[in-house]
């Protein structure tokens, strides 16, 4: 169970730029190992406190298309909890792998991003480096 860590910020034509920190299998065949990202708001200062918002899993159903997912940290900011459920949902249906979505932020951060931009963005990203 080999696994490297990997982080990337995504500059955002709308809102503050946002960190991505994920932790890759370093075996692109193996459907065991999750794919584990954290997404969150770049500070200015890095040593900003920052606090889990939302957290969530999802895993591919079986030999089927489908995938289940669940939060595992809720959040009352539909924002956050859509962009992580889509995250974690939209990885494991293209990876075929457990997926663990996370967002942070800093007290007090209240910026609502493009969720496409995100998405789309964060799941390039990911991509590339499984393919590298």
């Amino acid at each position: 169970m080999s696994t490297r860590t990997v982080s990337h910020t995504v500059s955002s034509p709308v809102s503050s730029p946002i960190e991505l920190i994920a932790t890759l299998p370093t075996d692109p065949q193996s459907r065991k190992i999750p794919i584990t990202v954290i997404l969150g708001f770049k500070t200015v200062e890095d040593e900003e406190p920052m606090s889990l918002a939302s957290y969530h899993y999802a895993i591919p159903y079986r030999d089927t298309d489908q995938v289940v997912s669940t939060p595992l940290l809720d959040t009352n900011n539909d924002w956050i909890r859509d962009i992580t459920r889509q995250v974690a949902t939209i990885m494991c249906k293209k990876f075929h792998k457990p997926c663990y979505v996370g967002w942070s932020n800093a007290l007090g951060q209240h910026t609502t991003p493009d969720q496409l931009f995100v998405v789309k963005n964060c799941i390039e990203f990911i991509n590339d480096q499984l393919n590298k």
